[in-house]
């Protein structure tokens, strides 16, 4: 027969167990923290990229229209700095396209601003700045969006018109 062992019966003591649970907790302290910031992270970068997308749908849809356009002219309404986009190069031709900014947001319209305009963005826009030169180039100096994480997103571009 073996001999038994008094020691063998006796099982995990609470001081074990007390150290199992203190290292247990602190690993899973180190993966919540992990996983919060990690998630931080995303949500930055989700925020960062959506926006981003936002800016260039609207210099897509601003350079779209100019490519378009035979004249193109910057204009003030109402304080409100407007591209005005014209099919021909006639000064009296009305305009097929508007962009101006306004309450935040970019619109397009068909000649002057009016409540009714279409949305380009749905996006909040902080800034807008647009310039031509010699009626035949388009220059987007800035379109700022903001972002609800981090800092805002800035494009800007030149875009020539085609059909002068």
């Amino acid at each position: 027969m073996t001999p038994r062992h008094a020691h063998a019966d006796r099982g995990m003591t609470l001081t074990e167990v007390m150290i199992v649970l203190a290292l247990s907790a602190l690993v899973m302290m180190g993966l919540v923290g992990f996983y919060m910031t990690s998630q931080a992270v995303w949500m930055e970068g989700s925020s960062q990229a959506i926006t981003q997308r936002d800016a260039t749908l609207l210099v897509s849809a601003i350079t779209t229209n100019v490519r378009r356009a035979s004249r193109a002219t910057v204009g003030d309404y109402n304080g409100q700095q407007i591209l005005y986009l014209c099919a021909d190069r006639d000064p009296a031709t009305e305009p097929f396209r508007c962009y101006y900014w306004r309450n935040s947001r970019v619109y397009a319209g068909t000649d002057q601003p009016r409540n009714g305009d279409t949305l380009v963005v749905v996006s909040p826009v902080d800034s807008l700045r647009l310039a031509t030169r010699d009626t035949t180039l388009v220059l987007i100096r800035l379109v700022e969006l903001p972002t609800s994480e981090g800092a805002p997103v800035r494009l800007s571009s030149a875009v020539a018109l085609y059909n002068r």
